[in-house]
């Protein structure tokens, strides 16, 4: 019970670390194009 509590919490874990990442690079791209449009 405690093992398969452990391993959904690190599977979720995982999951928000990879949104994060995942949402961070979107948002680096965002911004660099919102900058080479203001740019040009």
């Amino acid at each position: 019970m405690i093992v398969v509590k452990f391993k959904s919490l690190y599977s979720h874990l995982l999951l928000n670390l990879f949104l994060l990442s995942s949402c961070k690079f979107q948002y680096n791209i965002v911004i660099k194009f919102v900058f080479i449009n203001y740019y040009i």
